[in-house]
């Protein structure tokens, strides 16, 4: 039962869940990043399922637009 609990709920490639390889992906990383989602294969498609079907809430939508219209500060807005 303990097993179960800690399990994590994403595919995990050198300790590193399939949405942060994601996000490397975007920044330095990016042949790791490829390689360890080529890794995971097809466990992680429930994973990137549920991504897609996420909705972002109305003041996380406006939020992204805003920082999208201006230049100043760069956000990276992966876990927000």
């Amino acid at each position: 039962m303990a097993w179960a609990i800690e399990r994590p709920r994403e595919p995990v490639y050198k300790g590193s869940r399939v949405t942060e390889w994601l996000q490397a992906r975007d920044q330095y990383r990016r042949e790791e990043a490829e390689e360890a989602v080529r890794q995971i294969g097809s466990n992680a498609i429930p994973s990137l399922i549920r991504m897609l079907q996420a909705k972002d809430s109305f003041l996380r939508a406006k939020f992204v637009e805003l920082v999208g219209k201006q230049e100043f500060i760069n956000l990276q807005l992966g876990n927000l």
